[in-house]
């Protein structure tokens, strides 16, 4: 009887590598109470860089002496579209300028989009009347890559996007993600900045990398025991056969 426990035991044992426990699997779990009062950090100011494309609109009171200012559009374009967006956009060149009509070249390099605004529409009050210009950043992207379900690069229009809105945009974490260590990569000027997120601590809603920043990647490292789940089935199977088979045997003769 004794034998056929320890073989049980070594089955269970060998058929259970690889699995993943519920509190591997839980989001926002440590260290927090129900109805806990939450301090969220502001959400960050865009800063524009070299290489952001941005859409600009300028409207005034004349349509007329407003229109030599604007971007022309033919109908068959699908403004619906990022990319199409995109191309019709201004870019900022490698010396932090845009080329802009009439205007020519404007130093926007690490001005938010509403310093954009206000510094255009001064430039503007030259040629119109109490200008209103709109300014929207088009290649905030975030890329998020590992133990999801659907990796990739995401747009966001709206320029404000948390770190858990990205994993959702991505198909939300696999069971074999590592919640309490992921990686944010993200530029800051001239420099790259790796930097951990635990998903399983209340510090998350405070941390500087709960929203995201444009061009931020983001990988969810797999936990080690994702190592006996993705090993090749055919040197597991046999192995586990024939030890069924041997417990059997065992447990008929036992019984007999």
């Amino acid at each position: 009887m004794r034998v056929f426990i320890v073989l049980l035991g070594m089955y269970l044992i060998m058929t259970t590598n690889g699995c993943v426990s519920y509190n591997q699997l839980v989001n926002y779990r440590s260290d927090q109470v129900d109805s806990a009062i939450l301090h969220y950090v502001k959400v960050p100011e865009l800063k524009m860089q070299p290489n952001d494309i941005l859409s600009i609109t300028v409207f005034g009171t004349d349509t007329e002496l407003a229109d030599p200012f604007n971007m022309r559009r033919t109908e068959r374009d699908n403004f619906n579209n990022i990319e199409t967006l995109q191309l019709t956009g201004y870019l900022i060149d490698n010396d932090g300028n845009i080329d802009f009509p009439v205007l020519g070249k404007i130093y926007l390099n690490g001005l938010t989009t509403e310093e954009c605004k206000q510094k255009i529409a001064e430039l503007l009050e030259e040629y119109l009347v109490k200008p209103v210009v709109m300014v929207r950043l088009l290649n905030f992207r975030v890329t998020v890559s590992g133990e999801v379900l659907n990796p990739g690069s995401f747009s966001v229009l709206n320029e404000r996007i948390s770190l858990a809105d990205a994993l959702a945009l991505a198909g939300g974490m696999t069971a074999y993600a590592n919640r309490t260590n992921i990686l944010v990569l993200r530029e800051d000027k001239e420099f790259l900045s790796l930097n951990r997120v635990n998903m399983q601590s209340s510090d998350l809603f405070t941390s500087d990398y709960y929203y995201l920043r444009q061009n931020d990647l983001i990988y969810v490292e797999p936990l080690k025991e994702k190592v006996g789940a993705v090993a090749d089935r055919s040197d597991r199977v046999f192995p586990i056969i024939s030890a069924f088979g041997t417990i059997a045997a065992i447990a008929i003769a036992l019984f007999r």
